[in-house]
């Protein structure tokens, strides 16, 4: 009891069990720990936990649990509300329950955990925000930005490059070969040996690359002169995972 006490603590995860026979609900000391109430002064009721539920979270809460009771949802679900501490603070949780049927096919318990993960909440909060404001940019910028793997397949392209090269996002998501799409041809007519190309140089052997004087190929087979420059993304200061030409 008492590894099992500290294994909740240390996971910030709790325990919970209801019996339909008697109505009882238990929790373990983290659940309680986890709502900031303690066990001489909380009722542990049904009703007292949607109550500490965020008003705009508690309806869904309420309709998801009952629905799972009357056989409309899978014995096990997931979901996640927030919760209002009596200190004001508020907290993120994820809970999981379980009803456990007798041979008549009716509910004799349920089990289940929450676990406080407001903390991994915020920061996907926060990495989804950064995404959101690095897309923006991305598309909001004048110059074309092409983002390249070590395959030399396309990993993202902005509005702007697919204005200059007179493609569809699809044709250029479905590219396996930047070069033989776009570069593939000297400004004199001749072949661009995938060799010499700046391009795949820089996600050989991760230098960065200024390149002027040379031309980019449209669909519909016209060229037009570009400038650009071919930059390596590190993992962790060492190999090149992905390349961005910005042209």
């Amino acid at each position: 009891t008492e590894r099992m006490r500290e294994a909740q603590r240390l996971a910030h995860v709790g325990s919970w069990e209801y019996d339909v026979a008697t109505g009882g609900v238990e929790w373990s000391e983290e659940v309680y720990a986890i709502f900031g109430v303690d066990r001489a002064s909380f009722d542990v009721t049904f009703e007292n936990y949607l109550r500490a539920i965020h008003p705009l979270d508690r309806q869904r809460v309420a309709w998801l649990l009952q629905e799972q009771q009357r056989g409309q949802r899978p014995e096990t679900i997931h979901f996640q509300h927030r919760i209002g501490r009596h200190d004001g603070s508020e907290r993120t949780v994820e809970c999981r329950s379980h009803i456990a049927l007798g041979e008549s096919g009716a509910m004799l318990r349920a089990i289940g955990t929450i676990q406080d993960i407001t903390e991994q909440a915020a920061a996907a909060r926060t990495i989804e925000e950064l995404s959101r404001q690095s897309e923006t940019i991305l598309d909001c910028a004048g110059e074309g930005i092409i983002g390249v793997s070590r395959d030399a397949s396309i990993m993202f392209v902005n509005p702007a490059a697919l204005f200059l090269l007179d493609r569809s996002r699809e044709q250029l998501g479905n590219c396996r070969d930047t070069h033989d799409l776009f570069h593939h041809t000297k400004p004199n007519g001749t072949p661009y040996p995938a060799e010499e190309c700046p391009v795949l140089m820089t996600l050989n052997d991760g230098q960065k690359r200024s390149v002027t004087g040379e031309f980019f190929w449209r669909a519909d087979g016209s060229r037009f002169a570009v400038e650009y420059e071919c930059a390596p993304i590190f993992e962790n200061g060492a190999v090149p995972v992905d390349d961005l030409d910005n042209v």
